[in-house]
Formats: C-alpha cells, structure tokens, sequence
C-alpha cells in the first residue's frame, strides 16, 4: 500500500503501510513481533476495536471512518490493552508510539490519504484565503488541487452540460470530499478519453491487401485510366 498522509496538514504519517484485511491477518496484527519498522504501519479493515495482547511494545491507534477521517487517536498504547471506538470508526492505523504525534494527526481534523504529500495542504491554502479574504479555489487551482471550477471547463467542449443539480451538491460538500470526488471524476475523463480513442482506431477500415504478396495493395490511377479507354 502506498504511504498515508494527513492531507490537513501535508505531513508523512508512515511511509510503507500493510493492508491486514482478513480474519486471521486482523487477528493476529502486530502480536509477537519485537518492533515495527521505522515509518510503517499497519492497517486494520474493517474494524473499531484494537487489542494489544501478547505485544511487547507499545503503539499509536489511530481509527478512521470509511473516508479516512480521524474519529480517534489513542497514543503509545501498551501491551495487554484494548480500544474501542465509537463515532463511525471503520478501520484503525496502527504506527509505532508518538508517531501520530509525530505528524500532528488529531481526530475531528485529520483527513488521511493515500499518496504523496502535497504542499503547501489544502488547510494552509483555506486559512491563507481566509486571511486574505480571497476565493480559495484562486489558492487550490494555483497549486495543483481540482476545483468545482475546473469540472467546469473539463465538460465545456461536451454536447451534453452539467447537471446544475450535480454543480450545486458538490459546493455544499465539505472540502475535502470536493477534492477526493473531483480527483475521481478526473481518472475516470482520462480512462473514457483513452478508450475512445481506441475504438476509433480501431474502427478505421484496414487497407485492402495484395492477396500475393500480403502487402496493401495500391492503385495504379494510370494503368486504370488507360483500361478505360481501350474498353471505350
């Protein structure tokens, strides 16, 4: 799995991240093992509860809700211990101790993500917009971040427009899910411009070939024209 960052605040949660998915990959964690390595972790999915039993070091638990916002950090949890969270908690990071610290993650405000850090964050560009009292979409489109602006003049060349309806929810949408949305509807414009261009390639009839030789045969215009008047 790629790294996790906190996009709030464009820091490097862990570096090298496993995915523990199934019954007994949960179960068993990080139990026996004598260190995690430096910037790594390990995902929990699903799951809202986090037992330390037969560890012998401690860690940080960090849950999160099915969009990777920090409902809870539960910091330098030592062995023989259990968690629960409630609030929407559908998965749980687990990192060595004072690594949530470490890179500011705070639940209610972090939002995690796969992928490389961005910088300046979307939180730095929001509050200097704020400061300044200016649009933040002027701030996020300088650096880099898809707007509901920019959908916009994706879809300006379509025959078919927006649904005002689908410009109107993506406004009311917090900041983050704009941007996590629109970077989907982006792959998705590059996935379908792709595979239109591979159709219409291969939709162009092949040139006809020499049934001797098995190259594309070529008209001779003038052995063509002189056939017509010897006949005329």
């Amino acid at each position: 799995m790629p790294r996790i960052i906190d996009e709030t605040r464009g820091t490097v949660v862990a570096q090298d991240v496993h995915l523990a998915d199934g019954i007994w990959s949960r179960f068993w964690g990080l139990m026996g093992r004598r260190s995690l390595p430096d910037d790594a972790g390990l995902l929990l999915k699903p799951s809202s509860s986090i037992h330390t039993a037969f560890m012998r070091f401690p860690i940080d638990i960090v849950f999160l809700d099915r969009s990777l916002r920090v409902v809870k950090v539960v910091p330098e949890m030592r062995p023989f211990r259990v968690s629960l969270a409630f609030g929407g908690a559908h998965s749980a990071l687990e990192l060595n101790a004072g690594a949530a610290a470490q890179a500011g993650v705070e639940a209610g405000l972090s939002q995690l993500e796969n992928g490389e850090v961005k910088n300046p964050s979307a939180a730095v560009l929001l509050r200097v917009a704020q400061a300044m009292r200016i649009d933040p979409d002027e701030l996020f489109e300088a650096a880099g971040y898809p707007t509901v602006r920019t959908l916009k003049q994706m879809y300006e060349g379509y025959e078919s427009n927006i649904d005002p309806d689908l410009l109107r929810y993506l406004g009311r949408l917090p900041r983050d899910r704009q941007r996590r949305l629109l970077l989907l509807l982006q792959g998705m414009e590059t996935v379908v411009g792709d595979g239109e261009e591979s159709e219409s390639a291969a939709a162009e009839p092949a040139p006809a070939q020499d049934p001797q030789n098995g190259r594309p045969a070529r008209k001779d215009l003038r052995h063509g024209a002189h056939s017509s008047r010897v006949r005329g």
